[in-house]
C-alpha cells in the first residue's frame, strides 16, 4: 500500500477538479490564439457550461490533429487515458474534466467527413464557412446552418441511427431556407436525381423517405468518387478497410486487467464499482469470469454459482493438461480474432493465475511446474489487482473454505504479486469508496502512462 501514499498521487487528489467550461476555455482559446480552425457540429447549445451530448465533437483539419492532441496532453490536471484512431476520427478520453457527474470526457476530433473512405463533404470548406454560435461565447464556433444540416443528415443516413431524429427540425429549416445552397454543396458528391429527391423529402419533413435512400446514397457516393478520381478513391477505400481492421483489433484489447484474491475479499463489489468508472474511459467494458468462452457455451452457462470450491476431486494430469490446452487456445484465438468498432476495456474476474494459488478449486491434478508453464504462455493482462484483507474479515464475508485455507491463499496471492509484472496489492479492509478511489487512481495513472507517447498517425 506504499504506492497509495505517493506524494504525487496525494497532490493530484487535492487539486481542484476542472469543469467543462474551464477545459474548453483552455483548449479552444489556445486553438484560436494559434489560428487553428475548428467547428463543433452538434450539441453545442449549452456549451461551454453544459454538455447536452455524451461527448464533445470537434471538426478539425487533418494537419491540426497532432497539434491539438499535444495541447490536450499539456493541459494541467488532464490525463489522456484512452485513444482510438480511425481513418476519419480520433477519439480522446480525458480524465480530470468533471461534467454531468462524470470524471472522464470524450472528445472526438473529426478530421474527415466520409463513408468508407468516400467523402460527402470537404472539411476545409466546412471550416472556412464556420461561424460563432449565436447566444454562446466566442469560443463556440459551429458550421454554417446548411453545412450543419448536411453533416447531420449524412450522418443520419449512413448510420441509420434513431438518435439523430432530434436534429430533424433544424435540418428541415436549413434546407427550406436555402435549398439552392444545399444542392450546390451536394453537387460534387451526389447525382442530380438523388440530390433532388433528398432535398424535396427533407423540405417536406418526410425523413422516413430520406432514410429509405441510405443504400442508394452510399452507392452513388462511392460511384461518383470512383468516376471522378478512380485511383485516389480506390486507394482511399482500401486504406479505410485496412485501417478499420487494425483499429478494431486494437480497440478490442485497448486495456485489460484482472482482479485476483480469495473468495470474500470483495472482488465482485470492487469490480462493479470500477466498471462504472472505467465505462467512462471507453465505449465498452467487457467483464469476463476467468477466461473467454469460445467452446461449450451451454456447459459453462449451466455451471451455476460455486458454493463449494474444493468439493470435487482433482482430474488426472492428462485431463488437466488437456483442459489447460483448451483454455490456452480459447484465450489466444480470442486475442487474435476479436474486434470492436469502439474502444473497449476488458476486466477479468479471476484469471489463470488463480490456478497457481488454488489448484484444488480448478481440479488440477498435475505438477505445479505444468501450471506455471501455462501461466507464462497465456496472454498477459496489462494490469493485475490483488485484493487483500485479514483472514478474519474475509471469513466473515464468505466462509466457503477453512480459516487456515483462507490464510494460506492470502499469503499465496501476495507471493504471486511479487512474481508478476504491473501488479498492485490493495487492502479492502476499508470503506468501499476509499478502496475504489485508490483502485481507479492506480488504473488511470497506468493508462495515462501507456498513452504518454501517443502521437496521431496523420
Amino acid at each position: 500500500m506504499a504506492d497509495i501514499q505517493n506524494p504525487a498521487v496525494l497532490e493530484w487528489r487535492n487539486q481542484k477538479p476542472m469543469n467543462l467550461a474551464e477545459f474548453l476555455a483552455l483548449l479552444l482559446g489556445e486553438l484560436q490564439s494559434r489560428q487553428i480552425r475548428y467547428a463543433i457540429p452538434r450539441n453545442y447549445e449549452k456549451l461551454p457550461y453544459s454538455n447536452t451530448g455524451g461527448d464533445v465533437d470537434i471538426i478539425v483539419h487533418p494537419k491540426s490533429v497532432r497539434t491539438i492532441v499535444a495541447l490536450v496532453k499539456s493541459i494541467p490536471r488532464i490525463r489522456l487515458v484512452g485513444v482510438s484512431e480511425r481513418s476519419y476520427i480520433t477519439n480522446l478520453f480525458l480524465e480530470g474534466v468533471f461534467a454531468a457527474d462524470k470524471r472522464v470526457l470524450q472528445v472526438d476530433l473529426i478530421h474527415r467527413l466520409c463513408w468508407r473512405g468516400f467523402d460527402y463533404a470537404d472539411v476545409s470548406d466546412i471550416l472556412n464557412r464556420s461561424v460563432t454560435a449565436p447566444q454562446n461565447c466566442d469560443l463556440i464556433v459551429i458550421p454554417d446552418p446548411q453545412d450543419e444540416a448536411l453533416i447531420s443528415l449524412s450522418t443520419m443516413i449512413i448510420s441509420a441511427g434513431a438518435r439523430y431524429t432530434k436534429y430533424e427540425p433544424r435540418i428541415q429549416a436549413a434546407f427550406a431556407v436555402a435549398p439552392e445552397i444545399v444542392d450546390r454543396r451536394l453537387l460534387p458528391y451526389l447525382s442530380s436525381g438523388l440530390r433532388k429527391t433528398t432535398i424535396t423529402a427533407v423540405c417536406d419533413g418526410d425523413f422516413s423517405r430520406v432514410r429509405a435512400t441510405a443504400r442508394e446514397f452510399c452507392r452513388v457516393l462511392a460511384v461518383s468518387a470512383l468516376m471522378k478520381t478512380p485511383v485516389a478513391a480506390f486507394r482511399s477505400f482500401v486504406a479505410f478497410i485496412a485501417r478499420e481492421l487494425l483499429v478494431r483489433h486494437r480497440n478490442a484489447f485497448s486495456y485489460s486487467l484482472c482482479i485476483l484474491g480469495p473468495d470474500g475479499v470483495g472482488k465482485s463489489t470492487v469490480l462493479d464499482a470500477v466498471e462504472r468508472v472505467l465505462g467512462q474511459a471507453c465505449k465498452n467494458v467487457r467483464i469476463r469470469h476467468l477466461k473467454p468462452v469460445l467452446f461449450a457455451h451451454s456447459r459453462v452457462a449451466n455451471r451455476g454459482i460455486v458454493t463449494d470450491p474444493h468439493g470435487l476431486k482433482p482430474r488426472w494430469m492428462g485431463a488437466s493438461a488437456a483442459k489447460f490446452v483448451l483454455w490456452l487456445l480459447e484465450s489466444w484465438i480470442d486475442r487474435i480474432v476479436a474486434s470492436e468498432k469502439n474502444l473497449s476495456i476488458q476486466i477479468f474476474d479471476r484469471y489463470f493465475y488463480d490456478v497457481l494459488v488454488d489448484p484444488v478449486r480448478y481440479r488440477f491434478g498435475g505438477p505445479r511446474i505444468l501450471a506455471q508453464l501455462f501461466s507464462v504462455l497465456m496472454p498477459r493482462p496489462q494490469f493485475v489487482l490483488v485484493l487483500d484483507a485479514p483472514a478474519e474479515v474475509i471469513q466473515s464475508r464468505k466462509c466457503e473454505v477453512t480459516f487456515a485455507e483462507t490464510q494460506r491463499q492470502r499469503l499465496a496471492y501476495i507471493e504471486l504479486a511479487g512474481q508478476l509484472r504491473n501488479v498492485r496489492v490493495v487492502d479492502t479492509n476499508r470503506p468501499l469508496a476509499e478502496v475504489v478511489d485508490d483502485v481507479v487512481e492506480m488504473l488511470f495513472r497506468d493508462m495515462e502512462r501507456r498513452h504518454a507517447g501517443f502521437r496521431p498517425s496523420l
